[in-house]
């Protein structure tokens, strides 16, 4: 049987949660390495999103990465022609 004071907690375990996935869901997942001599922090975009010109449809990227990450696959957007490129 639940009490108020259970039904209470409850209440604020799921805002908790609530608020954690909403963190979560907002956290940056590409970033720049941070190394000085990196070429690529000048021209890489922070973001966790990505929108393809072809589809005109927008992808969540769902791990986190860096200039330093390995086994990726870049997208190049030119910004003259507003198009982007794998």
């Amino acid at each position: 049987m639940c009490t108020d004071n259970d039904t209470s907690t409850l209440d604020n375990t799921v805002e908790i949660l609530a608020e954690l996935n909403a963190t979560a869901c907002s956290t940056v997942h590409v970033t720049r390495c941070q190394n000085r001599r990196c070429k690529t922090c000048d021209i890489i975009v922070e973001t966790n999103v990505f929108r393809s010109n072809t589809t005109h449809l927008e992808y969540n990227i769902t791990d986190s990465m860096n200039c330093s990450t390995s086994d990726v696959i870049y997208l190049i957007e030119c910004k003259k022609n507003v198009k982007n490129s794998i």
